[in-house]
């Protein structure tokens, strides 16, 4: 499982990162999301597709390290994009 920690980044330019990373899983493959912005929640699953993804687990990280955690697993491949000519 790989992780993204976002605890100390630019959260946007850090997305580009994981949209990127999440277009080369395989079905099954899964990944954790650590972030400090309790409504980075809401941008990280904006920029992923809703129909190829399954919420593991979410929830606060009670270590001193603190922030949130999400576990995800792809659920299939993306449809081809098509381009309107």
């Amino acid at each position: 499982m790989e992780t993204f920690d976002f605890r100390n980044t630019i959260v946007p330019f850090s997305l580009l990162d994981l949209r990127q990373y999440f277009k080369g899983m395989r079905p099954g493959d899964s990944l954790e999301v650590l972030w400090s912005d309790p409504s980075a929640a809401d941008d990280l699953l904006r920029v992923l597709p809703a129909a190829c993804i399954e919420i593991v687990s979410k929830g606060e990280i009670l270590e001193s390290s603190g922030g949130f955690r999400m576990e995800l697993i792809k659920t299939r491949m993306e449809p081809p994009s098509f381009q309107r000519r």
